[in-house]
């Protein structure tokens, strides 16, 4: 699939909207599986670090003692939309 993509784009082909779509689906996988269960066992550390492995965050860091199910539908949507932000820039910066 990756190589098949990858031919698509250098023959021009536009795949932005496979690429942000796939990015929101993994972030939704990471946060989810960073936050099952009770909060207080929640890993938002080992979160952080696999956010920062896919995209440079600007995020501020979740409290754990504050953690509730609602903080983690709303993480999953800032990330989203963080992710977004950082691919409009890199894009940006690419032309």
């Amino acid at each position: 699939m990756v190589y098949g993509d990858r031919r698509k784009v250098l023959e021009g082909a536009d795949v932005e909207s496979r690429l942000r779509s796939t990015g929101d689906t993994v972030v939704e996988q990471y946060v989810v599986g960073a936050t099952e269960g009770f909060a207080e066992d929640w890993d938002l550390e080992q979160l952080w670090i696999n956010m920062n492995t896919l995209y440079p965050v600007s995020l501020v860091a979740l409290n754990t003692r504050s953690a509730t199910t609602s903080t983690a539908r709303r993480s999953i949507d800032d990330f989203n939309t963080d992710a977004q932000a950082a691919y409009d820039r890199r894009e940006e910066a690419l032309g």
